[in-house]
């Protein structure tokens, strides 16, 4: 072979060498290129020797590379008529198979690697899809997919169901013709705005029409969606039936204004009850004062003592159960204003000294230095928690001391305010443990026997701690059976000014009573005319009677009078009316602020205040105590 190279080099000159390799090196199929390659060796002597060699090597390089382009060409088509006929068929599961070709098999291999993604991709969208349509088509809710103007696109069954519509009569309407009336302007530009800046709206309850009319009250929301490159393509809306819900209210409402009108027909009922219990209890109390200031046997003094001992008992008893349906409804009002510890303490001490004189019991009172001369609270509801914890007190002690001592407490619940400590103590026969945890129940008692030594209804202590929460204070119990008891209870009071304090105080040492008023009554009952009329003499003053508001505005024109008793419940003009007229200017030859006092067995805080804010400058509650007569005038003359 390299021999007839060597000749073949020989004969025709260098150039034929590049001939030969290619022969050597070419395939089978392009030896037929070789004839136009001797065709041109043959013309070398015309051309010359080496360069007829280089045109035929040029001549059989590109049959060559013809060649090899052709073959890679058919192979590189067959895979892309495979990856066609997979894209026709749109099956990303087959792969390509490319038998008998090696030379693009790695382009196979990464063709098939990304169908695997391509098809993992789908199975995982087919599968949300899936999701998606399962919990659109199942969801309780209703769905709507809406364009950006929102016209309906589609409904699930449940928004169909909740209209009363076919699918093709909800697609294509805006989303507000679904809407009552009163929505539908402003429902759109609030919506847009809020969905269009945040991505979502506020919850809406709104009224959703139904076909055939009426409507269904819903909760409503909605969503701006998104396509993959973040811009807006429209809006899904949520809409929930909360018909139930709804309904459920409105039976709260009800039941709740049929409570609260039991709550004020009840009130209504024991305000009557009281007025009607009082306005004959205080004729009987009335009489009894006034029998006690007649001279009497010392078997008739006894007999009196007796009777207003028991119509007292009975006017606490209506005074607790009028409390403690307040105190149970939260009505309980707490009036603050300025008073002195120091004289409500000796108020009780005194009430009490004749019962604990009587039983032989000592009573010792403690008022701390910490104590200011005023504060600032509703000293009727103190005056009361003392009144029921002294009272215990005395009737369960049999020997020994009832105590009764008061303190600033050093911790302050605020700025200007601070805690009243009172601690109540007797030496009498105490409380097991086991019967402490209902003492401040209603009516409950720690003997309930028939044969129990104490008498009472068991409302106190139950009053006591409903008065001293809504004072912002706290109560506790230590007792020891046989030892005694003692009882903690601290109240919120305010801080009063040192000038005000002073002059309060002196005030109320300047008290002293005044002799020789000029006194109009105004009273429709005779019984409690001639009541007040005679206890007023008694106590030095002279009395002008009226039956009712004419009369004393009648009785005013002719005369002047140091202070005005107006009943409130008269018939032709009431108190109160009467009241404004006297402030207005109608008051005769009256001064247009004479010091009127109303009177009546309507008791309750909210009464008392509707008779101040009339223009009374006191109040004085039915069944009327001289005592607390006294008080009153002497607190009013002083300013004639």
């Amino acid at each position: 072979m390299f021999g007839l190279i060597d000749r073949w080099v020989a004969r025709h000159g260098p150039g034929a060498f590049f001939f030969a390799a290619a022969a050597l090196l070419a395939p089978g199929p392009l030896w037929a290129a070789q004839a136009p390659a001797r065709a041109v060796l043959d013309l070398a002597p015309a051309w010359g020797g080496p360069v007829a060699g280089l045109l035929a090597g040029i001549v059989l390089a590109g049959a060559v590379a013809l060649w090899l382009a052709r073959r890679s060409f058919a192979r590189v088509k067959a895979v892309v008529d495979r990856v066609g006929d997979l894209a026709d068929k749109a099956d990303l599961s087959s792969r390509l198979d490319l038998p008998g070709l090696t030379w693009p098999k790695a382009l196979a291999e990464n063709i098939n690697a990304l169908l695997d993604r391509f098809e993992a991709a789908r199975r995982e969208r087919d599968d949300s899809a899936g999701r998606f349509r399962k919990l659109f088509e199942t969801s309780r809710d209703g769905l709507v997919f809406c364009d950006l103007e929102q016209s309906v696109l589609t409904a699930n069954p449940a928004f169909l169901e909740m209209t009363g519509l076919g699918l093709d009569q909800v697609v294509g309407r805006p989303l507000t013709d679904l809407t009552l009336g009163p929505w539908r302007e402003a429902e759109s530009a609030l919506l847009a705005d809020q969905v269009m800046v945040r991505g979502y709206s506020d919850v809406y309850e709104k009224e959703m029409l139904r076909a055939g009319g009426g409507s269904l009250p819903v909760s409503a929301r909605l969503w701006l969606r998104m396509n993959e490159n973040g811009v807006p393509r429209g809006l899904l809306g949520m809409f929930r039936d909360i018909s139930v819900r709804k309904r459920q209210e409105w039976d709260l409402i009800q039941a709740k204004e049929a409570a609260e009108a039991a709550n004020r027909a009840k009130n209504h009922f024991l305000a009557n009850l009281s007025h009607e219990m009082r306005t004959p209890l205080n004729g009987v109390l009335g009489m009894l004062q006034l029998l006690e200031l007649s001279e009497l046997d010392q078997e008739q003094a006894f007999f009196v003592d007796t009777a207003l001992a028991s119509g007292r008992g009975l006017l606490v008893l209506i005074s607790d159960l009028l409390d403690l349906s307040r105190i149970e409804a939260e009505t309980m009002p707490i009036i603050e204003h300025e008073f002195s510890v120091e004289q409500v303490v000796r108020t009780i001490a005194d009430t009490f000294r004749p019962q604990v004189k009587d039983r032989g019991l000592g009573l010792d009172l403690g008022l701390d230095r910490s104590v200011p001369d005023v504060v600032l609270g509703d000293s009727g509801r103190v005056r009361q928690i003392l009144f029921n914890l002294v009272g215990n007190a005395v009737k369960f002690t049999e020997k020994g001391s009832v105590g009764m001592q008061a303190s600033l407490l050093p911790v302050r619940p605020g700025p200007g305010r601070a805690r009243l400590l009172f601690v109540v103590s007797d030496t009498g026969i105490g409380i097991a443990d086991q019967e402490l945890k209902d003492v401040f129940n209603a009516f409950a008692q720690a003997d309930g026997s028939y044969s129990r030594r104490f008498q009472g209804a068991g409302l106190g202590l139950s009053i006591v701690r409903g008065l001293v929460s809504r004072m912002n204070g706290a109560i506790a119990v230590d007792s020891e059976p046989g030892r005694g008891t003692r009882v903690f209870v601290t109240v919120e009071v305010g801080l009063v000014e040192a000038a005000s304090a002073s002059d309060l105080v002196a005030s109320a040492r300047a008290l002293a009573g005044n002799r020789g008023l000029s006194v109009l009554v105004a009273e429709d009952s005779e019984v409690n005319r001639v009541l007040v009329e005679r206890l007023l003499h008694g106590l030095g003053h002279s009395v002008t009677t009226a039956r009712d508001g004419v009369e004393a505005l009648e009785a005013m024109a002719q005369d002047r009078f140091d202070l005005v008793i107006m009943d409130v419940q008269m018939p032709d003009m009431d108190g109160v009316e009467a009241t404004r007229l006297i402030r207005s200017g109608s008051s005769g030859r009256c001064a247009s602020d004479v010091p009127i006092i109303g009177l009546s067995a309507h008791v309750r805080p909210e009464e008392k205040d509707s008779f101040l804010s009339a223009g009374m400058n006191d109040f004085l509650a039915k069944p009327l105590e001289k005592d607390r007569l006294r008080e009153v005038v002497d607190k009013f003359g002083g300013k004639v």
